[in-house]
């Protein structure tokens, strides 16, 4: 699998899926705040978008979230509230983004810093 695709300027740049999906993440990271501000069970919560891993065709989309002022008993509260609330976070990520077809996200349980993978 080629990540890289060089231009005619010589300037390397990522495949159109790690390209969208780097760029879902900054711009969820974005209007996450937001949206959330209107839950009880996200107030004052500190959000972080650890990554997107996108669908093939770009349909779908796996958001990895991580809360750092809540415990790992907790997490399961705030990816069910932020589950809950996809539809306000998608509609606020349509403004952000110009896609054709903005993937359906879902949420999940991001990895923290300690459990991150060596690379």
């Amino acid at each position: 699998m080629r990540l890289f695709t060089s231009s005619k300027f010589g300037k390397e740049s990522f495949c159109r899926k790690e390209r969208i999906e780097n760029e879902l993440r900054l711009k969820i990271s974005k209007v996450l705040p937001g949206c959330v501000m209107w839950s009880k069970v996200l107030d004052g919560a500190l959000l972080m978008v650890t990554e997107v891993k996108a669908s093939k065709d770009l349909r779908f989309a796996k958001v990895f979230v991580r809360a750092m002022n809540f415990e790992d008993p907790d997490m399961k509260k705030v990816i069910d509230e932020l589950n809950g609330m996809r539809h306000v976070v998608q509609g606020a990520l349509k403004k952000e983004i110009a896609l054709r077809f903005l993937p359906k996200l879902t949420f999940h349980i991001g990895r923290s810093y300690g459990d991150s993978e060596e690379t």
